[in-house]
């Protein structure tokens, strides 16, 4: 298995060989998932060079370093010798862009490790940081890059030629699950509505629904608290007893 510097190396060496590479890498890679600087700096110059239509080969790479590099063009050369074909370009991205993604969270969740020993903080209060830190991490779309139109088209093709039984999930309520068809996963689904007209009630409804169903629902709120959430569940069944 390589190291992820040897990655690196073998990505620029692809760049250098044949730039047009930069287009399909550049959807799934950045300069900051570089760990060495000279790979960076060549990797934002190459795709400068690419925007602007100019060609870009190991000169233009030498060029690039010269400001960190003694030898620049023994770098672009042992880079270019590590890589026996540029076709392997996309698997070297995105492999460096999963290490990135990891040595983010790594180095996310230490930083609340050591600031908790140096604060003496309290064990609850540090597990939350960390929940926060990775709610934080996943919602803000650090986990995936953007999809290209032969990434979706693949998806599609795929489906279509080896289709899978999708999971749905139903709402509870007959004529709306018979208008959606059911909820995909995967789907972000608004409920809007008038005030006070039971769009808390609605989706409250459609929360226990699927949990009754063997499905697994989280409910966030941001005007009730748990135990009125819990109240209106029991006022939609008063036949509802409580049992140890």
């Amino acid at each position: 298995m390589r190291g992820t510097e040897e990655y690196e190396h073998a990505l620029i060496g692809a760049i250098c060989k044949d730039c047009s590479v930069i287009d399909k890498i550049d959807p799934v890679i950045t300069a900051t998932d570089f760990v060495i600087p000279a790979c960076a700096n060549i990797y934002d110059a190459a795709l400068d060079a690419v925007l602007r239509g100019k060609i870009f080969d190991a000169t233009g790479a030498a060029d690039a370093i010269r400001t960190c590099i003694d030898d620049p063009m023994r770098f672009i050369i042992e880079c270019i010798d590590l890589c026996p074909s540029s076709t392997q370009a996309m698997v070297y991205a995105k492999e460096i862009h999963k290490r990135a993604l990891l040595r983010n969270v790594d180095n996310g969740i230490t930083e609340i490790l050591m600031r908790a020993e140096t604060e003496n903080s309290d064990p609850d209060g540090v597990a939350a940081d960390i929940v926060g830190f990775c709610q934080t991490y996943l919602s803000s779309g650090s986990t995936q890059r953007y999809k290209t139109m032969s990434d979706a088209l693949q998806t599609v093709y795929n489906r279509v030629t080896n289709p899978q039984k999708e999971i749905l999930l139903e709402t509870g309520f007959t004529r709306l699950d018979a208008l959606l068809k059911g909820m995909p996963n995967g789907n972000l689904i608004f409920i809007g509505a008038r005030p006070s007209v039971g769009k808390s009630a609605f989706a409250l409804s459609v929360a226990e629904h699927v949990a009754r169903a063997n499905g697994t629902v989280m409910l966030y709120s941001l005007e009730m608290l748990a135990d009125e959430c819990a109240e209106r569940s029991v006022a939609k069944c008063p036949a509802l007893r409580w049992t140890n």
